[in-house]
């Protein structure tokens, strides 16, 4: 993981280089063949799990995965950074990132124009499905705030637990809108591959103007 944080670009431009082949794989599937693989089964087996607890906790993941809630972290966030640990160059780094990835989501909604799933919904939502805009800020929050906070963290453990928090966080506000009915899977992983191209594309970017974020 070190060796991804650290200042090497060659893993960001592997990564971001195998994320828009998936992405494109996915477009593909679903504008020429009118279907992705698996879709439908994930949806079953996802919304198989139903329960009024868990139908609970999934609509809150959604809600913070919503963007005024996603706007409200974003500026704690800044805030923190601004005031406590003095960063200058990431506040900028991290606004491009989040805002880039907001743009490009609505973007591809609006070039691919898939309507979303026809099935049973938890809850209505609107708008074109793929890729999905919950899933990708999420994608984009928490990885950028991995890479941001990776250098500021001491010790493993610590670095460990923060992998973990953001990870779930992606993941688990990803499968609220399977499970909620109103997202396909591809489109949650098309999501994670569209944010994957963007941050990786981020981090290239600004990695020449970025203090290192290996730990010493």
């Amino acid at each position: 993981m070190s060796a991804l944080i650290g200042e090497n670009r060659l893993p960001y431009m592997l990564v971001g280089s195998g994320a828009a082949l998936m992405f494109g794989l996915l477009a593909w599937f679903m504008t020429e063949a009118s279907a992705v693989p698996g879709d439908h089964a994930v949806i079953a087996a996802v919304q198989g799990w139903e329960h009024r607890a868990l139908t609970t906790v999934m609509i809150a993941l959604s809600w913070i995965g919503s963007t005024p809630v996603m706007i409200a972290i974003c500026l704690a966030i800044l805030a923190v950074m601004y005031l406590k640990l003095k960063l200058r160059v990431e506040l900028l780094f991290f606004v491009f990132s989040l805002l880039g990835s907001y743009g490009l989501n609505k973007l591809l909604k609006l070039w691919l124009q898939r309507e979303r799933p026809d099935i049973y919904r938890l809850v209505e939502a609107d708008g074109f499905s793929f890729p999905s805009g919950h899933a990708m800020q999420a994608f984009a929050l928490y990885a950028t705030l991995v890479f941001l906070l990776w250098r500021h963290v001491s010790s493993r453990r610590n670095r460990l637990l923060l992998l973990i928090g953001c990870v779930t966080m992606i993941v688990t506000i990803g499968i609220s809108r399977i499970y909620l009915g109103v997202h396909y899977p591809s489109d949650v992983i098309g999501s994670y591959a569209a944010g994957a191209v963007w941050f990786c594309l981020t981090v290239c970017l600004f990695r020449r103007h970025l203090p290192s974020s290996s730990h010493s």
